[in-house]
């Protein structure tokens, strides 16, 4: 995938550009936060197993992520508009079947469907961004975006509490129908086309092993409580389905995803940091939702209601951070900020704080490393591979969301009583271990080879 930079094709320019961008990325997010509130009633309704309600919320990240490279190479080929116009429009359309869905597995299939279609738009939204902005306006852009998710965090418990209480749980399917296609006429209105260089080819071998390899660990994590021979063993199979694609990625001159980028610490660090992040914050929402309904007997708005400090503080982290990170460098902001989003979690399991104040340290911290970690990513790589460093931040970010609410829900499930702190001490040691990884600024030095369309 190459981030060449755009190639103008309609009236408008600069800042406003971020309009279409940042509305896409809204809908996405809201396809993720407006589902948590109302799942354990939608779980209830059509009759899903605690698993199944996992599925129901982690499907939608598992699945963007496992779509991102396949539509990312869409877009550096046929134009990153296009792609974020058919994404928007599909994720509409797969709202529209859940909404009328009466089966689980329906809406799980349709869940999954829409989750490659936010892959097409967030892939679409982060080339577009990493080739258009760079230094200081690159992290304002990114500072916008971390916002934006934060606003759809702060939106999405709230209105999927509401709606659900008000009107039923398929009204939350309609607003998410709406939203798509409100951006879907933005981006066709206000954005430039761009694509890459040349014409990148489709290795369909590389997306399966991508993708399914992806499933079967989440999976894995899954069943590790409830049978650890079973988990393991497909644990085992979808490392080595990555390993593969890895080596095939190495081995190959037109490579979905530039796996070399990985080799230089700054990449690495900033990938793992914001995977986990994520994590502990999708573990987080999911959790406490799932807690105050379940266990405290609030309704779908209140529990919404109690998630609004930790979405509202990820805006604020996200605006705050780059203030913050000229004067500190990134990686003490991001060390400072994993610290402050671990005790937020610890304090959240544990209830030693108000709940109010707990979840608001998670969020600070989670929008300031989402600022600042995914701009490091961007400063490290070369122009020609912002793409590329798009699609691993975008990777980290849905990996980290899937892999948190299936791994920590997992030991939630151990213990009716005990497992929901357990779970968050266990996202709370996880950030702080994340915090204390070693980094530094990249020891490559420029070569021939980054100077090469990155495909």
């Amino acid at each position: 995938m190459t981030g060449s930079e755009p190639t103008p094709s309609g009236p408008s320019s600069g800042w406003i550009v971020l309009v279409p961008l940042l509305l896409g990325i809204l809908g996405s997010g809201l396809s993720m936060s407006l589902i948590s509130v109302p799942a354990p009633v939608i779980a209830a309704e059509v009759s899903l197993s605690d698993t199944g309600r996992a599925w129901l919320v982690d499907s939608y990240p598992l699945c963007l992520a496992a779509g991102l490279l396949f539509a990312a190479r869409l877009g550096d080929r046929f134009g990153r508009r296009t792609v974020l116009v058919i994404g928007l429009g599909a994720m509409a359309l797969g709202n529209a079947v859940a909404m009328l869905a009466s089966a689980g597995l329906v809406l799980i299939i349709t869940r999954a469907i829409t989750g490659l279609a936010g892959g097409a738009v967030i892939a679409s939204v982060v080339a577009t961004i990493g080739t258009r902005f760079r230094g200081r306006d690159l992290a304002i852009a990114n500072g916008a975006w971390v916002a934006t998710v934060g606003a759809g965090n702060a939106l999405g418990p709230v209105l999927g509490g509401v709606l659900t209480d008000r009107l039923g749980w398929r009204s939350v399917f309609a607003a998410l129908v709406a939203i798509a296609s409100i951006a879907a006429l933005a981006a066709i209105r206000l954005l430039p086309e761009s694509r890459g260089a040349g014409r990148p080819g489709f290795d369909p071998v590389d997306l399966i092993l991508s993708g399914v390899g992806l499933g079967v660990i989440v999976h894995a994590v899954k069943r590790l409580a409830a049978a650890p021979v079973e988990g393991t063993g497909l644990l085992v199979i979808g490392v080595a389905l990555l390993a593969v694609f890895v080596r095939r990625q190495r081995r190959a001159t037109d490579p979905l995803l530039d796996v070399a980028l990985f080799a230089r610490r700054r990449v690495s660090v900033s990938a793992i940091q914001l995977l986990i992040s994520a994590a502990a914050a999708g573990a987080c929402i999911y959790l406490v939702s799932v807690h105050l309904q379940l266990a405290e007997d609030r309704s779908p708005s209140q529990a919404g209601l109690a998630l609004v400090p930790l979405a509202l503080a990820t805006t604020a982290g996200g605006l705050l951070a780059p203030l913050t990170h000229a004067r500190l460098g990134s990686a003490l902001v991001v060390r400072i900020a994993l610290g402050v989003q671990a005790a937020g979690a610890l304090a959240t399991g544990l209830g030693v704080v108000p709940l109010p104040a707990a979840l608001a340290l998670v969020g600070l911290g989670y929008g300031a490393v989402g600022t600042i970690a995914t701009t490091a990513l961007f400063e490290a790589a070369t122009p020609r591979r912002a793409a590329q460093a798009g699609v691993i931040q975008e990777i980290a970010f849905a990996v980290g969301t899937g892999l948190g609410i299936a791994a920590f829900s997992t030991v939630a499930a151990i213990d009716p009583v005990l497992g929901f702190p357990i779970a968050l001490v266990a996202a709370a040691a996880t950030a702080l271990g994340a915090a204390l990884l070693p980094t530094g600024v990249p020891t490559h030095t420029h070569s021939a080879a980054d100077d090469r369309p990155s495909q």
